[in-house]
């Protein structure tokens, strides 16, 4: 009887799926980026469209973040895996001498695409082209130092909860970046430059990371 019992269990669980279990990068220690991103940025009047690709995960070898055979040195948006596509519009905003200081509230999704879809810095859109990984919540603060007319420097930090997590297929291995409820301080860096005076429409050119900061604190 206990053969028979024995048989049978090995059968089922023979028979019972197997489920591949997913790899969680992005992960990193107090100090070290999450991940790394470089982006530009356009302003109509008071609201900002954000967009471009990740260049570093931890936890992935980072020529996995592009097409296969892409130069190391000329990695670009085209070739890329990860993008991400974002929208905020001011809240408030302070002015002392050439410093400008602005918050808002903005929302941005990363994207995977494992054969990249030629995104654009000429077409935002082509950005959101791919499967949605992960979803930011943020609060923003910006800082320009207009340096001279209609040419300033920026910087800019991000305060954010992470939802709408994913898992993607790279290579054959299932992944997800990060997990629901991951805080993370987003740091970016670059040049602005003013296009038209009134109303205001102007772009960035920007560089940054992510660091995870905590977990389940709304921003």
């Amino acid at each position: 009887m206990k053969k028979a019992a024995f048989v049978i269990l090995a059968i089922f669980l023979l028979a019972s799926p197997v489920f591949a279990q997913e790899t969680e990068v992005g992960l990193a220690p107090a100090g070290f980026n999450a991940f790394e991103l470089v982006g530009r940025i356009e302003q109509q009047g008071f609201t900002a469209v954000g967009f471009g690709y990740l260049n570093y995960i931890r936890g992935l070898p980072t020529d996995q973040l592009f097409a296969p055979g892409t130069s190391p040195l000329l990695r670009g948006e085209a070739d890329a895996r990860f993008t991400f596509y974002g929208t905020g519009t001011s809240a408030s905003r302070s002015v002392y001498e050439n410093i400008f200081a602005a918050n808002l509230p903005l929302e941005l999704t990363i994207y995977y695409s494992e054969t990249p879809a030629g995104a654009s810095f000429d077409n935002p859109d082509s950005f959101k082209s791919g499967t949605p990984i992960a979803t930011f919540t943020m609060r923003m603060e910006t800082i320009l130092n207009v340096q001279e007319p209609n040419v300033g420097v920026l910087m800019a930090f991000g305060e954010s909860i992470q939802s709408n997590t994913a898992p993607f297929t790279l290579n054959s291995t299932i992944y997800t970046l990060g997990h629901d409820n991951l805080n993370h301080r987003f740091s970016l860096f670059g040049q602005g430059f003013r296009q038209v005076e009134e109303p205001v429409q102007a772009f960035y050119i920007v560089g940054g990371n992510a660091m995870i900061t905590g977990s389940g604190i709304q921003p």
